[in-house]
């Protein structure tokens, strides 16, 4: 099937990467425009979709969460949800908003986010605390409030915080280092309050990384409660501490955690977007 995506970001940002493995693995054209001769323009993120411009062709859009307060976003989310033949979620909580959507299987470079044991010492940790981390650009959506309430708590752990925006020092960590980031951690953490996946979660897992994660969130609820993966309350910072307490205790077994993460794979984010597309466009034989 001939499907165009359209993806306007210009940086190294992990949107425009799953994009690339989908032009990479399914052979899809990839542009900033969508293209009139396609047979589907697929829109990554919803963002990109612009019902001024849209080409009269079959659309899809991924629409990876709906973000309140955001009155642009909300605009444009609903301008797409209304438009497009194909709503694509990762986040099956999404479907309260997109009843009508097909889910998507979100993958992780498991290749470059693997287990690194040895290169930072001892089981790859070095500091004499336990080392707690998180990633990402602290804006509310992903609760910056409770990195402050773990700082103040009185939990005896190093804090360590990669991207931009944090309420604490935090270091802006270019991607090809993100695998040792992980690696150097004991447990990462996920502060989110609204999130498509989240990355960082996956790709902390298959470096065999332990993780304390929110429920409601993305793709969170679908991951077990095991050693090594532990679930707090959303937004409750006083479940969140408690919940780390638990996870550093946590002995899993090496390489049960990068194990979780053998259902989300580059193959797995590309085989079920052709699923979604064939079964949605079945007639289109271009």
């Amino acid at each position: 099937m001939n499907v165009h995506i359209v993806n306007r970001v210009t940086d190294t940002g992990i949107v425009s990467e799953m994009a690339q493995w989908l032009a990479d693995v399914n052979g899809w054209s990839i542009s900033d425009e969508p293209d009139p001769s396609a047979a589907v323009n697929y829109y990554m993120p919803y963002l990109e979709y612009d019902a001024l411009t849209a080409p009269d062709t079959k659309t899809a859009a991924w629409f990876t969460h709906f973000e309140t307060g955001n009155a642009w976003k909300e605009s444009r989310w609903h301008s797409a949800a209304f438009n497009v033949n194909l709503p694509l979620i990762t986040a099956p909580g999404e479907m309260i908003n997109l009843p009508f959507a097909r889910v998507i299987v979100p993958g992780v470079d498991r290749d470059r986010f693997r287990p690194l044991n040895g290169v930072f010492g001892e089981n790859g940790r070095t500091a004499a605390l336990p080392v707690v981390g998180t990633a990402g650009v602290g804006q509310p959506r992903k609760g910056p409030h409770l990195i402050t309430d773990l700082f103040y708590s009185g939990l005896r752990v190093e804090i360590k915080l990669a991207g931009s925006g944090w309420p604490f020092p935090h270091h802006n960590i270019k991607p090809r280092f993100m695998p040792d980031f992980y690696n150097a951690l004991d447990a990462y953490l996920c502060t989110s309050l609204i999130e498509g996946i989240p990355m960082p979660v996956l790709e902390a897992l298959a470096c065999d990384t332990k993780v304390v994660i929110p429920d409601g969130v993305g793709i969170c609820d679908m991951l077990p409660e095991m050693p090594g993966i532990r679930h707090y309350p959303a937004g409750n910072s006083r479940a969140m501490i408690e919940t780390i307490r638990r996870v550093l205790v946590d002995k899993p077994k090496a390489g049960a955690l990068r194990e979780v993460t053998e259902d989300y794979t580059i193959e797995h984010w590309c085989k079920s977007h052709t699923a979604a597309m064939e079964a949605s466009f079945a007639t289109i034989s271009v």
